[in-house]
């Protein structure tokens, strides 16, 4: 490990350490960076469908490969529009 000298805003610090349960500026800094890198590798990562989402994936382009049931799965698709349409507005009366 390297050692570095920075200028660090000791009221952020201070509060770093009493938010992680930390006792050293080494740790808190140490802990902080890691927490930032793998919150930014969680972001960076592409998003995996679930085995769930990728069965119904998979049921729904083989049901829209018959054009009756793509003109089925449209309608019932702009019903349960019209019908979250008609349900905001009426919550939004009350």
């Amino acid at each position: 490990m390297a050692k570095t000298t920075v200028d660090v805003d000791d009221e952020i610090l201070a509060e770093a350490m009493r938010l992680m349960g930390t006792t050293t500026k080494k740790e808190t800094i140490n802990n902080a960076l890691a927490d930032y890198v793998s919150r930014m590798k969680r972001l960076e990562a592409p998003a995996r469908p679930s085995a769930e989402d990728h069965g119904s994936c998979r049921e729904t382009s083989y049901l829209l490969r018959s054009p009756a049931n793509a003109q089925g799965l449209m309608e019932a698709v702009a019903r349960d529009r019209a019908n979250l349409a008609h349900a905001s507005k009426s919550y939004s009366r009350t």
